[in-house]
């Protein structure tokens, strides 16, 4: 199969996030199908961005195809962000026939966080009589109401659930990374029959990595001093619950230190928060191939959320996944049914944006003995194993794949 992913945020080991489009496509390509991945060449969620000099300039990472578009570079202020999305969509639009005879895509895939790559999708999917996927990532507006107080009626959000619905309405089939995604756009009246519940996944890190000496010393110094070490290891933002997490720290002076380990816009506004606490530590984010050594440090890992609506269909951060390869306990601040870290046993689960909740958790956690801990980590790494493995995951989303290409040709012979 001829298969097309659309993912302006795609990265690589190499590169950084976001990691599920590599890890799909590559196992798509050892099954002996073509990929290719079209992804923006700058991304503020990538550690390092490609260097191209023109817009669809293909680049083979790790065995997969990449072509990338040339977008703006952008800081924290959304609206560098929207200007880049604008021009990766506009882009793809204009070269939609061009990329349908340089590609031939029998599947095309529409997947990036945001719904207004389904527009290009579409055309490109029509053109070349092709099935289409949309993926769902996040729930747009909800996040931008939930999380950024975002009005309903603001002609962002107005604009976003138009193409929400557009993007699922024109859908052969939807995938969606949140079990209960089919419940909210069942309550915009969109048909939830078509959605496949396929959620994120985690590989084993890669081997080798050597952390940065200064983040492991002083993570080792941190632990030793206080005697337990609770780890972030994530984006620094606004959403992840990491205020909350500060002010535990004050808390837990002398009972435990805590490290956030990390990039992101909310971390300047996050360390004047934080005040000259001796037991909190801010460290720059690392490669995941250099993140295994750091979470070995830790006695639990923390995982935070606002307390939000937004969460009631479910979760799929990629840390959770990171936490539970690397055998840690969690500490889970998330308000969120079906919650992974419940199923799997592999930790506590506290009520979200409460720092007496979040200290409280981390003295149960290390009073716990510490082969106690040790269970519970094993525990996740085993529940990550049954149900979070790239391997059958690309397997049930190739299933889909091939629904949505006999849909499109059916569609195709009833001259629809």
């Amino acid at each position: 199969m001829r298969i097309l992913l659309i993912d302006h945020y795609a990265g690589s080991p190499r590169m950084g996030m976001e990691y599920r489009p590599y890890q799909m496509a590559r196992r798509w390509v050892r099954m002996g199908h073509q990929v290719v991945l079209l992804a923006a060449d700058h991304s503020h969620l990538r550690l390092h961005n490609p260097h191209v000099s023109r817009d669809f300039e293909e680049k083979v990472i790790g065995g997969v195809r990449y072509s990338f578009v040339r977008t703006p570079e952008y800081g924290p202020a959304l609206g560098g962000r929207g200007r880049n999305a604008a021009a990766f969509v506009a882009k793809i639009w204009r070269a939609a026939p061009q990329l349908v005879r340089l590609w031939n895509p029998e599947a095309v895939i529409a997947s990036s966080t945001y719904p207004f790559d389904s527009w290009p999708a579409r055309r490109i999917a029509r053109l070349a009589g092709a099935g289409l996927v949309f993926e769902v990532h996040d729930l747009w507006p909800l996040t931008q109401i939930e999380l950024y107080g975002y009005g309903e009626n603001h002609p962002l959000v107005r604009t976003i659930r138009q193409g929400e619905k557009y993007a699922w309405r024109t859908a052969d089939k939807v995938v969606s990374i949140l079990p209960g995604a089919g419940e909210y756009f069942a309550q915009m009246g969109l048909d939830p029959g078509k959605m496949v519940y396929i959620p994120n996944g985690a590989e084993p890190f890669p081997q080798g990595g050597t952390p940065p000496r200064r983040q492991l010393a002083a993570l080792e110094r941190l632990r030793r001093e206080q005697g337990f070490l609770l780890i972030y290891a994530g984006s620094v933002g606004r959403s992840n619950g990491l205020l909350p997490l500060v002010e535990a720290a004050s808390l837990l002076e002398g009972k435990a230190g805590i490290a956030i380990l990390g990039n992101g816009a909310y971390k300047i506004p996050l360390k004047r928060a934080a005040g000259e606490g001796s037991n909190l530590l801010f460290l720059d984010g690392v490669d995941r191939g250099q993140l295994a050594p750091l979470l070995a440090r830790a006695d639990a890992c923390y995982l935070g959320a606002k307390d939000s609506p937004l969460y009631q269909y479910g979760i799929g951060m990629n840390k959770l996944y990171d936490y539970m390869q690397a055998a840690r306990p969690i500490l889970c601040g998330v308000k969120t049914p079906q919650n992974p870290v419940e199923l799997a046993g592999c930790g506590l689960v506290i009520p979200p944006e409460n720092p007496a909740a979040i200290a409280q958790g981390v003295e149960r956690l290390r009073a716990l003995p510490r082969e106690e801990r040790e269970a519970m980590g094993r525990r996740g790494k085993a529940y990550l194993r049954q149900h979070h493995q790239y391997a059958r995951l690309a397997e049930r989303y190739l299933e889909t794949l091939e629904e949505a290409v006999q849909l499109a040709k059916r569609r195709k012979e009833a001259g629809r």
